[in-house]
């Protein structure tokens, strides 16, 4: 009550703090380390001033990428299987607690699939893999990592385990 704060800028849009000196983290907010820079002055000597900088570290959420295992399929007729997303998630950690975590958001992330294992087997955008009719039998590791699009060096990387098998006659 002494006291008058006068809150400077942020170096980051959405990194914000108020005259009460509470600073608010806007979400979507990259992972990095900011300042803001302010003021303390006493209301009694208004030229009795401090000037500081709070330090900001936003952590980048991490993801966890799960192995998956799909199959079998008919390798005659050959298939899709649903999104490799699905059992993957992303947590928000504060102060080394995890405070959040759900599902990974495709729209989020970028997909990046590794080599496919054999002909006839593609990981699609969306995280489904097709199997093309006439995909030989076999079991096959199909990698994949999930790059997040905010913080692009936040990634991590699972593997599929695809089944085909030899159709019945």
């Amino acid at each position: 009550e002494d006291l008058v704060l006068t809150p400077g800028v942020s170096t980051q849009p959405g990194v914000v703090m108020d005259v009460d000196g509470i600073i608010t983290i806007a979400p979507n907010t990259p992972a990095g380390i900011y300042s803001i820079e302010y003021t303390i002055c006493e209301k009694l000597n208004s030229t009795n001033c401090h000037t500081a900088i709070a330090t900001v570290v936003v952590e980048a959420a991490e993801i966890v990428a799960t192995d998956d295992i799909y199959g079998p399929f008919n390798g005659l007729e050959g298939g899709s299987t649903g999104s490799i997303f699905g059992n993957d998630e992303i947590l928000i950690i504060i102060g080394g607690e995890v405070v959040s975590s759900g599902e990974i958001n495709p729209n989020q992330i970028e997909l990046i699939p590794g080599t496919s294992p054999i002909a006839g087997m593609l990981m699609n955008s969306d995280g489904s893999i097709s199997i093309a009719p006439n995909t030989p039998a076999g079991t096959d590791f199909y990698e994949y990592t999930s790059c997040e699009i905010l913080n692009p060096g936040n990634r991590a990387t699972a593997t599929v385990e695809m089944t085909v098998s030899l159709p019945e006659i």
